[in-house]
């Protein structure tokens, strides 16, 4: 049964693990860059904040200046937080979460698939013959009509390969 099943789950998974694998990709590169860019930030903010202090200093002493620098910088760190606190807020308004259908667990539902495979695995079984023939009648039928092959290619998502 599994092995009747395989070649077709794989076949018609195939565009969801390219489109999955893609998104990965673009997931990883968006992170990398998006690391890069805080390096970056936290570099400049370091210069920034040494000059600051450099500039005070002459001004207001060395401890008045530190004191005024590493207040700035805790202000700033605290809006941050705030700021990443309302962004988390807003995407958890208005991201959608899959539901199921009303009354229905993940449990029930692989409990069904699970159900329905071992019935596909039943009647399989049973109508062997049958199955047996119908199948050695499609694949005579495919190996003779190019116009099916290529139909049934396309059904599947495979391309023409010639």
């Amino acid at each position: 049964m599994n092995s009747l099943l395989n070649p077709l789950l794989l076949a018609a998974a195939a565009p969801a693990v390219a489109a999955a694998r893609a998104e990965a990709r673009r997931l990883a590169w968006r992170g990398a860059l998006i690391l890069c860019a805080i390096g970056v930030a936290i570099i400049g903010i370091g210069f920034a904040a040494l000059a600051a202090y450099r500039a005070l200093a002459l001004e207001m002493g060395e401890p008045k200046a530190a004191a005024t620098i590493a207040g700035s910088l805790l202000i700033l760190g605290v809006l941050l937080i705030l700021a990443e606190i309302s962004i988390g807020r807003s995407r958890r308004l208005f991201h959608k979460v899959p539901q199921h259908p009303p009354g229905i667990t993940s449990a029930e539902l692989t409990a069904v698939a699970l159900a329905m495979q071992a019935k596909a695995g039943e009647k399989l079984q049973s109508n062997s013959v049958p199955l047996t023939i119908a199948a050695l009648a499609a694949g005579a039928a495919i190996g003779y009509s190019p116009a099916l092959r290529d139909a049934l290619a396309g059904l599947v998502g495979l391309s023409k390969k010639r």
